[in-house]
């Protein structure tokens, strides 16, 4: 997927900082709560599905009873939003999502960054940030995807690796998109929408009407054209988002040594998959870009390397 290298390196620095700032305490612990569990998903799109089963495992409850109130995009520093008295944190820009689960009317908070999450976060002990109402990237989009992936596996006692995320449809709000899912053969779609800046509401509907317009197909194009570079079913293949972006040269931000590529700005998209393989042992995300109804896998490009991409503004 695509490597924005301050953010990268300001997440690394981080990353060391916490098991010291933080420690390894687990639920239940009579330690202060400013000490708070730092976990790792199994890659970046996957925090929030697995916070929630960190909620279910220090309740006692089953995933499918843990109910998802908001998600919020967010900027940290070095703390990443939790306060401690007394401690300095560094001054970097750690972008971020804040997550509130419910279970029996008890609130859990969870925040993520990158392929790490913290929590359970007392309320008294955390810090929003630098909240943002600007659309979400590729990364925090990718994320709300698969935790819908995961949701409807949940509801159907199913395997997440056995659900396809076939569709992402283009989301102008903080928090908001609609994906259509398939498992055994029936499709799911499920309507991801803002509720002024922080709210999300799940809701699934079994016998959604799938857009046949050009973003869909393109996205048909890039699940197919990937499962034919892995070698591996279309089914196996997840498109987790996909971000209206404005290009400032007409190679989307691929750079390659020797290149010249125009400069001239251009309209276009970043889009994140999902490709899964030994009933779930292995997922990895990639990153494609296009203009114009074509696309490029630029995970692909040999000796490339990917500058950000510049959101769309609504």
């Amino acid at each position: 997927m695509t490597v924005d290298v301050p953010r990268l390196l300001a997440i690394l620095v981080a990353a060391l900082a916490l098991p010291v700032v933080f420690g390894g305490l687990r639920h239940g612990s009579s330690a202060p709560s400013s000490l708070v569990p730092v976990h790792t998903a199994p890659s970046a799109a996957a925090t929030l599905s697995a916070a929630r089963l960190d909620v279910a495992d220090a309740t006692g409850v089953s995933p499918a009873a843990v109910a998802l109130l908001d998600v919020r995009p967010t900027t940290w520093d070095g703390c990443l939003g939790v306060k401690s008295p007394g401690r300095a944190c560094a001054a970097l820009a750690v972008s971020g999502l804040i997550a509130r689960f419910e279970v029996d009317g008890r609130t859990y908070r969870y925040h993520l960054a990158s392929d790490r999450y913290l929590g359970p976060i007392d309320p008294a002990l955390a810090d929003d940030g630098a909240t943002t109402s600007a659309p979400l990237t590729s990364d925090a989009e990718a994320v709300v995807a698969y935790y819908a992936r995961s949701d409807l596996a949940r509801r159907n006692g199913a395997d997440v690796w056995s659900v396809t995320v076939e569709t992402v449809a283009p989301a102008a709000a903080p928090i908001a998109a609609v994906v259509t899912l398939r498992l055994d053969g029936h499709a799911y779609l499920y309507d991801l929408t803002a509720h002024g800046s922080t709210a999300l509401s799940v809701a699934p509907d079994t016998n959604p009407t799938v857009s046949t317009g050009t973003v869909t197909a393109l996205e048909q194009k890039m699940r197919a054209d990937l499962a034919s570079r892995l070698h591996v079913a279309p089914g196996s293949v997840s498109i987790l988002s996909y971000i209206a972006v404005r290009w400032s040269d007409a190679c989307l931000g691929i750079e390659q040594p020797g290149q010249v590529c125009a400069q001239a700005v251009t309209p276009g998209f970043e889009a994140t998959l999902l490709a899964t393989s030994g009933n779930g042992q292995t997922e990895k995300l990639y990153t494609y870009r296009g203009a114009n109804n074509r696309f490029v896998a630029a995970d692909f490009v040999p000796a490339s390397k990917l500058s950000p991409a510049p959101i769309a503004r609504p």
